[in-house]
């Protein structure tokens, strides 16, 4: 069995520098500098789990063993030094110059990962052709690198592939993004990057003649469909005019249904963090926070927790969405609206349910989304 051990300890007071309000322009740079490094911390060690979750149901159960394509040391090592990739990768573009905060993190993780090289030896690879460039190249190109041929050996005719490679894909452009600030905010580098990775895969895709995940497909469309009723409600019943935060509702409603699916589940709370942050991304959801922010609300019963909680729960003192969209089709006239609206959310819940237990095999409570949807019609009939 895959023993896959990958953990990463941030340095000391590194978590309250970044929460501690900076007073001058200098400490506000330096906070932000923390709080990156702080999120690259915990997406390496997320990637990595992402990586051994593909490996462990892509890899270990084929037919043909994984020592016959690449030595499981060599896959579990390429897979922790992904991190240096990227970050190699985004000095190569900038022209290997670095500033002091990138330094920084290069010498931790060469320190922590206990590579080889120094961070001094990363740095002349981004410049020059070094053993180092040709040891991380062997290893991440494209489609013959050693990371590469073992992943997508293990991906290749599953239905779920693009799904678990978009998740890899977002997490690893997340690390490139914030290293790239840390050296120039202006860099163009992790729109160049994730291009090439994205059409490298995308063909990869194509030759394997697989189509988006129609799970996928289904709860982005019912989503669609579910904001399109519930705007034309609005609109019709001039709700907005009445002082009705019509779109921040929604997007609270829609996190709250998302947390309806996470709450019963068996995921760890970086997993539920990556869910909510994929949920935002992907539906492109006018939401200024990050999927631990939410969380914290929702532990916090704050004003975003506790919106969150009264869109998607039935009580005597305040009305959910559910109810609002009745009251707001019954004001125009039309009790269609209200149907249509339900039916769509119904859509919305089974198809992310899905979606989920194939990102999270055995993690999620399969069932609930259609428990839950009972209860809501349940609910209204009464």
């Amino acid at each position: 069995m895959w023993n896959w051990v990958y953990t990463l300890n941030l340095p000391v007071g590194l978590e309250q520098a970044a929460s501690r309000q900076p007073e001058s322009m200098e400490e506000r740079v330096q906070a932000l500098s923390r709080q990156y490094q702080k999120e690259i911390a915990l997406l390496s060690e997320q990637l990595y789990q992402h990586i051994a979750r593909i490996a462990e149901a892509a890899l270990y159960d084929r037919s043909a063993t994984l020592e016959e394509v690449v030595s499981e040391e060599a896959f579990a090592r390429s897979a922790k030094e992904i991190t240096l990739y990227a970050f190699y990768e985004v000095m190569r573009e900038q022209g290997g110059q670095t500033t002091q905060e990138q330094n920084e993190l290069l010498e931790l993780y060469t320190q922590r990962l206990q590579t080889s090289y120094h961070e001094i030896d990363l740095v002349l690879a981004s410049r020059f052709n070094t053993p180092i460039r040709a040891h991380l190249e062997s290893l991440f190109a494209f489609p013959g690198g050693v990371f590469w041929t073992a992943l997508l050996g293990g991906l290749a005719g599953r239905g779920d592939a693009e799904p678990l490679l978009d998740t890899l894909v977002q997490r690893y452009g997340d690390i490139v993004m914030r290293f790239s600030v840390l050296g120039d905010p202006n860099s163009e580098a992790p729109m160049v990057i994730m291009k090439h990775w994205v059409d490298q895969l995308n063909a990869w895709l194509a030759e394997q003649g697989q189509a988006s995940t129609e799970e996928e497909a289904d709860y982005q469309k019912a989503y669609a469909h579910m904001r399109k009723v519930y705007e034309a409600a609005a609109e019709e019943s001039r709700a907005e005019e009445d002082g009705l935060p019509v779109q921040d509702l929604f997007s609270l409603f829609i996190l709250g249904l998302v947390q309806v699916l996470l709450q019963p589940s068996k995921l760890s709370l970086s997993d539920k963090e990556a869910v909510l942050d994929g949920v935002v991304r992907a539906l492109a959801l006018p939401v200024e926070l990050t999927g631990a922010e939410i969380l914290n609300s929702v532990l916090a019963r704050d004003e975003i927790g506790g919106t969150m909680e009264m869109m998607t729960t039935f009580g005597e003192e305040h009305g959910n969405l559910w109810q609002i969209v009745q009251a707001m089709a019954v004001r125009c006239g039309k009790a269609e609206l209200a149907a249509a609206f339900l039916e769509a959310c119904s859509h919305f819940m089974l198809a992310l349910e899905a979606a989920l237990t194939q990102e999270y095999p055995g993690g999620m409570k399969e069932g609930r989304a259609a428990e839950f949807m009972w209860e809501v019609a349940t609910a209204l009939e009464s």
